[in-house]
């Protein structure tokens, strides 16, 4: 992927086998999947008349379909949710043991605090987590910023019109975007656009 910056957010380019997401440009099949071959770090880039242009560079704008979220489904039934998170949890415990985790270490405590804490709807001790997390960890988006965005996207999945959760969804998304600022760039731009209830695909 390759991140074009305007003003204060980001136009993510992305080779085609990468999902869809709100703020992202996903190449023909056929375009180059290492994207370092058509840009330089810096180097401006030239949005007119349905084309973007580097100096390297050339994007015709003219035939890209929009992509929008498909709708939200009824929630399958609770044996099938059960099913599949033991599935996930044998996956997340494969990957582990391989590739580790602020998340699974330094960060834990604070992950398993952030649970309760929303298990429990305290705002206070909510913020406070959060807070904890933004910046934290390995990665170009920080595992902490990554873990967030998960979380929001699960809690908004879950919200179905009760009132305080939508309540606390609130306010993770509000110190989501009152935090985003120290972290890196990138983080930052998916930190605010999941803060408004925008994700990417995966």
């Amino acid at each position: 992927a390759c991140n074009v910056a305007c003003h204060d957010t980001l136009l993510t380019l992305c080779a085609c086998h990468l999902g869809d997401g709100p703020t992202s440009l996903r190449l023909a099949r056929g375009s180059p999947c290492d994207l370092r071959t058509l840009f330089d770090v810096g180097e401006p880039v030239r949005c007119r008349r349905g084309w973007v242009r580097s100096a390297r560079t050339e994007l015709l704008l003219t035939h890209a379909a929009v992509w929008s979220p498909a709708p939200r489904r009824e929630f399958l039934p609770s044996a099938r949710i059960r099913a599949n998170l033991v599935l996930a949890s044998r996956c997340l415990a494969h990957r582990r043991r391989t590739h580790s985790s602020v998340i699974d270490g330094a960060a834990c405590g604070v992950v398993a605090a952030l649970r309760d804490a929303c298990r429990d709807l305290d705002h206070e001790q909510v913020v406070r987590h959060v807070d904890r997390l933004v910046g934290w960890g390995e990665g170009l988006t920080p595992a902490g910023d990554d873990f967030l965005i998960g979380l929001i996207a699960g809690l908004d999945a879950l919200v179905q019109g009760q009132q305080r959760r939508h309540e606390l969804l609130g306010v993770i998304s509000q110190a989501l975007g009152r935090a985003s600022q120290r972290t890196t760039p990138i983080a930052a731009h998916y930190l605010q656009l999941a803060a408004h209830g925008h994700h990417a695909q995966p």
